[in-house]
């Protein structure tokens, strides 16, 4: 059986924290002939696609190096160790495990359907203006290539180059400084225990909330549990003023935030907040 074909955007060990009730699974909302439908399902088998971020090759092979050496091994997985360690023992992390968590949040930023597909557009763009400049450069090395431009010689030898060029290089984005910076360097990160709310959180496809711009005052938060959130904060009045803030409303913001954000998946507990998802879910 092919393995790694299936490529999680938001992986399980997250969503495995809204399993409940002795089906052990989650709800599952999206809107589907019209109809807002809400299933039960293991976190194994939402918030993923087939070969979502998978390379493809001249022989028509879809390559899956990027989940199966990449994401798997050095994202998720160290990820998911550090995950359990915030949920025990909130935030007495390494350098290395801060370091860890954020490449993770960020990689939940640019993995989803919607992002992936904007960077295979970004990419077949810039590779094809790229391949445009300098025209004379490719007729002083043509010989007798038929191609008449560099770009259909690279069109005709190469075609798939432009459907992988702006993914392949996530490993790169998740490296930078100038990505992991907006959760690094003189931030303040907040656990924020939440087991007294009204309501449990949401979390969506989408599942990391940006509030603010990343050059001003900003905070991004991630749902790690229904009961537990997490927050990077810009300064530490903004963290204080989350940290203040009343359970009941800190959870209604959160979630409509959650569910206005998502592309076409909302999951919770149970379907007891179905009202709120009707009213903010995008209806395609």
């Amino acid at each position: 059986m092919a393995t790694h074909v299936q490529q999680h955007y938001v992986p399980k060990f997250v969503l495995e924290q809204w399993h409940t009730g002795p089906d052990s699974k989650l709800t599952a909302f999206r809107w589907a002939h019209g109809k807002l439908d809400a299933q039960r399902y293991k976190a194994k088998s939402v918030a993923r696609m087939a070969h979502l971020y998978s390379l493809h090759r001249n022989d028509g092979h879809l390559d899956v190096a990027l989940e199966r050496d990449f994401l798997g091994p050095h994202v998720d997985d160290p990820a998911a160790l550090v995950h359990q360690a915030i949920l025990k023992a909130g935030l007495t992390l390494t350098n290395e495990q801060q370091l860890t968590w954020a490449k993770f949040v960020v990689s939940l930023l640019v993995r989803g359907p919607g992002m992936i597909e904007h960077l295979r557009a970004l990419g077949r763009e810039e590779l094809t203006t790229s391949l445009e400049e300098n025209p004379l450069d490719y007729e002083a090395v043509r010989g007798d290539a038929k191609e008449a431009t560099l770009l259909e010689f690279v069109s005709a030898r190469n075609a798939p180059l432009f459907e992988n060029f702006g993914v392949q290089l996530l490993p790169q984005v998740l490296s930078r400084e100038q990505f992991l910076g907006p959760l690094l360097a003189g931030k303040t990160w907040l656990v924020r225990p939440l087991k007294d709310a009204k309501h449990d959180l949401l979390i969506g496809d989408r599942p990391v909330i940006q509030e603010g711009l990343i050059t001003g005052e900003h905070v991004f938060t991630l749902p790690l549990s229904p009961h537990v959130l997490f927050a990077v904060c810009s300064s530490q009045q903004a963290a204080s003023r989350l940290g203040s803030m009343a359970p009941d409303e800190l959870v209604r913001r959160l979630n409509t935030a959650t569910v206005r954000r998502a592309e076409t998946h909302v999951f919770a507990t149970s379907a007891r907040q179905e009202p709120l998802i009707r009213k903010w879910l995008v209806n395609p």
